[in-house]
């Protein structure tokens, strides 16, 4: 986990005040796009502010082959636009 995940994790804890189920969907949600595209760069060095639309896109069309619903990846995306104002 990148180190800015869990400061974003606290953030929508102690602040925002969101359900735990929030903040522990939004963390499996990051991760999982962490994870995606370490594959994805090919192992090279990222940062959040290098990743682009591409990528996101890519990492939502493995989701769909992977059988995510619509709601699932609804939910994905709002944490992804939360953690980017963040």
């Amino acid at each position: 986990m990148r180190p800015e995940t869990p400061d974003f994790l606290r953030h929508l804890a102690t602040e925002r005040n969101d359900s735990p189920h929030t903040v522990k969907a939004y963390g499996r949600d990051l991760e999982g796009l962490e994870t995606f595209l370490d594959g994805y760069y090919g192992g090279t060095a990222w940062t959040w502010a290098g990743v682009d639309r591409l990528a996101l896109r890519a990492y939502l069309a493995s989701a769909t082959e992977r059988g995510w619903s619509r709601r699932t990846m609804a939910r994905a995306l709002s944490a992804f636009r939360s953690f980017y104002k963040f």
